[in-house]
């Protein structure tokens, strides 16, 4: 973050929600653009289908991809030890 308290780079890791609204744009137009603007890692949550879609970038290119339903764990590929328990991310509680 610069002084001003915005952010100027480009992430390492972006975990975005998917809504109704944008769920088309969010995984069509955004995933080329993210790819594309050197993004490494992609997430996309989606509560209505209680999954999480992982798109691991290298040099502008996909290089690995992982679908993980609500039973299961998504784990980062940049990042070793990032892990996240789905059943606890769409706990009703």
């Amino acid at each position: 973050m610069n002084e001003k308290g915005t952010y100027h780079g480009i992430p390492s890791l972006l975990v975005e929600i998917l809504s109704p609204g944008t769920k088309e744009r969010d995984l069509v137009l955004k995933l080329g653009l993210y790819q594309t603007s050197g993004i490494g890692e992609y997430w996309l949550i989606d509560p209505d289908r209680q999954m999480c879609i992982l798109y691991y970038f290298d040099k502008r290119k996909l290089k690995d991809h992982q679908i993980v339903l609500s039973g299961g764990t998504i784990s980062s590929l940049r990042f070793p030890g990032l892990a996240v328990d789905m059943a606890t991310l769409f706990s009703e509680s």
